[in-house]
């Protein structure tokens, strides 16, 4: 075993914690704590606080299946998805954790470790995935073209937090973490990338934040809502005195409204807003497409995302069901850079197969059209928002 030894005198610590430098060199070891803490929070989360798990079979159970699923942004994937669900006495919602790998025919991997836990007065959220992720860029702005698409493969660690704390009835305040490790493995000879004059594009970085969480939440199950609403807001900090290489602001607006209109039937809105603000690397650019807004696969990329989308999913038989949405937005560099009549409009059909019937866990196949000659297809577990 090796072993560490780190000698700091005290001028060097001051002197190294003001620029930010000791929490660099300290970053690798951060992360590797926190994802053991993430691990031992998973086996032993059923005794925080001392809360029990509801003696119920319908609301704790396993599950593990093959996953096979198509995007335009992953060509054909497959691999495997396990879920654990169950239900602490006295919460309204299920509790989850689950893990994936996947492999796609674009040579791209992904895996995730993720977990959802509902107490009575608390709530943690928390995700470590690993990405090598062969993509396609396209430039910044919402006035792309796909002539000048041009390959290019990176590689992501994560790790995402956020712990929160219930105030009033249905209103939580918490704060959180985010940890991501990138580095631009492959670009196209000659390319925008290959130049590195964006930020992200020159060299392996970190992204170190911390922020608070604000969220209000009276939907009746958070896999499938049949009624209620949902309010998200968070600010996150990034900042070279945490360990980040790079310093900006991220905002985050998430609006949800659902309607039962009759007993086979649902409405869900959604209006989301996101905002960089400072000297952020393209990575952390909100992306047009995908779940944003379906009928777009991740072309259109800039500081500013703002994306409203409507659904309406209803149940025809058994396990099966049908979803039809539509849905509009665009990016922009400034938030006063918005034009409603250069918004990008999307819509689409969908087909869904309840694959957990306790959990409300659907898998879905979309298929979405956009403007300007752009489309997407999804097949994947749960619902887009």
């Amino acid at each position: 075993m090796n072993t560490l030894k780190i000698i700091y005198s005290q001028e060097q610590v001051q002197s190294d914690f003001g620029k930010g430098i000791l929490l660099k060199n300290m970053t690798p070891y951060l992360i590797k704590g926190l994802i053991f803490l993430f691990i031992i929070q998973l086996f032993y989360s059923h005794n925080v606080f001392s809360q029990e798990i509801e003696p119920n079979s319908n609301s704790d159970g396993w599950a593990g299946y093959p996953v096979l699923f198509y995007t335009n942004r992953t060509n054909l994937a497959f691999g495997a998805y396990g879920i654990r669900h169950f239900k602490y006495e006295g919460t309204p919602h299920n509790s989850t954790i689950s893990a994936a790998l996947i492999y796609t025919l674009r040579g791209q991997i992904m895996t995730q470790l993720a977990s959802q836990f509902y107490w009575s007065e608390y709530r943690l959220k928390s995700d470590v995935d690993y990405l090598k992720f062969p993509d396609t860029f396209y430039g910044i702005g919402n006035n792309t073209h796909a002539v000048n698409a041009e390959e290019f493969s990176t590689e992501r660690i994560g790790l995402d937090l956020t712990f929160q704390k219930q105030f009033f009835q249905d209103f939580y305040i918490g704060f959180l973490y985010d940890f991501e490790k990138h580095d631009l493995i492959e670009t196209e000879p000659g390319g925008v990338l290959a130049q590195g004059t964006l930020p992200g594009t020159q060299d392996a970085f970190n992204l170190s934040g911390v922020g608070f969480s604000v969220n209000y939440d009276t939907r009746d199950h958070v896999v499938y809502c049949c009624h209620g609403s949902y309010f998200e807001f968070n600010l996150s900090f990034y900042d070279d005195i945490i360990g980040s290489d790079y310093r900006f602001m991220e905002y985050y607006l998430d609006l949800r409204h659902y309607l039962q209109v009759n007993k086979n039937g649902i409405l869900a809105f959604q209006g989301t807003y996101t905002r960089v603000a400072g000297t952020a690397p393209i990575q952390a650019y909100p992306v047009l497409g995908d779940e944003r807004l379906r009928g777009f696969s991740a072309r259109y990329k800039d500081k500013n995302l703002l994306t409203l989308q409507a659904e309406y999913r209803m149940s025809i038989w058994d396990n099966f069901g049908l979803a039809f949405f539509a849905g509009m937005g665009d990016v922009a560099k400034h938030f006063s850079n918005f034009n409603p009549s250069e918004f990008k409009f999307g819509a689409g059909f969908g087909f869904r197969y309840t694959i957990l019937k306790a959990n409300k866990l659907n898998l879905r196949f979309d298929i979405g059209f956009g403007t300007h000659s752009n489309s997407s297809m999804t097949f994947l577990p749960g619902e887009a928002f």
